[in-house]
């Protein structure tokens, strides 16, 4: 089993009382570890951090479109012409945002 605890746990103490109900338990390493980024976090991070202006505004006014419902309410085309920019352009900057995003919930560096 793998055991999370606060720094401020004694281990020895955990070990000892595990190892007393479970006398065949062994404890096979000890590792100290940073707090991990909470998934939400995560997102909000990668949102405000690493998505451009523009490609917040793109996703922004893809999704209060409806561009994302489906079917859909509308088009990419129609969220391009109403940011005023073509709709490979608008397809860039919601693939980009998307990848970032994506590596952020998944923990892979974006580029």
């Amino acid at each position: 089993m793998t055991v999370r605890l606060p720094q401020d746990v004694e281990v020895r103490q955990v070990v000892e009382t595990i190892h007393e109900r479970y006398p065949q338990a062994e404890a096979v390493a000890r590792r100290q570890v940073s707090e991990e980024e909470d998934p939400s976090e995560q997102i909000q991070r990668v949102w405000t951090d690493e998505l451009t202006d523009r490609q917040r505004t793109v996703v922004e006014t893809a999704y209060f479109s409806g561009f994302f419902e489906w079917p859909r309410d509308t088009t990419g085309g129609e969220v391009a012409e109403s940011l005023g920019i073509s709709t490979p352009t608008f397809s860039e900057h919601l693939r980009s945002a998307e990848k970032k995003l994506f590596a952020g919930i998944l923990d892979e560096p974006a580029e």
